[in-house]
């Protein structure tokens, strides 16, 4: 597993194991995009932005290491509200704050970015998408 997928994992169990957010998304967590079909409101995580480094250690071979990546963290609402989404991510930074597993020491957040909305047919969906950062072992 990558230190990436490691991170979308533990916002994953984290969220989707707390049933005041599995009321409010019923649709659940997804990486990247969700499959055709599933319920809304949902939430999409995807690895904004990471970088790795050398590193060299006396006595140790050199390695790479993996640097805090960006998340980003939206909920998408079909139809509804924006509050809808708004009280989906306010449950997700009282989740994600100070969380930790095993990979991830921590995850706060970092930014919002604007909501925007997307028109497919008669469908009116709407993103709103906050920035998270996660400190790894």
């Amino acid at each position: 597993m990558t230190p990436d997928q490691a991170v979308i994992e533990h916002i994953h169990d984290t969220l989707m194991g707390d049933a005041t957010f599995n009321a409010l998304a019923p649709g659940g967590v997804w990486d990247g995009v969700a499959p055709r079909g599933t319920a809304y409101p949902l939430v999409i995580v995807a690895l904004r932005s990471a970088t790795d480094r050398n590193v060299i250690r006396a006595g140790r071979s050199p390695s790479r290491q993996f640097t805090p990546g960006e998340y980003l963290v939206k909920a998408v609402v079909k139809g509804g509200a924006v509050s809808t989404a708004h009280d989906i991510l306010a449950r997700v930074y009282v989740l994600l704050t100070d969380s930790h597993s095993d990979y991830v020491r921590g995850i706060y957040r970092t930014g919002i970015v604007a909501h925007y909305d997307e028109v497919d047919g008669d469908a009116r969906y709407i993103h709103v998408p906050h920035l998270y950062r996660a400190i790894s072992q």
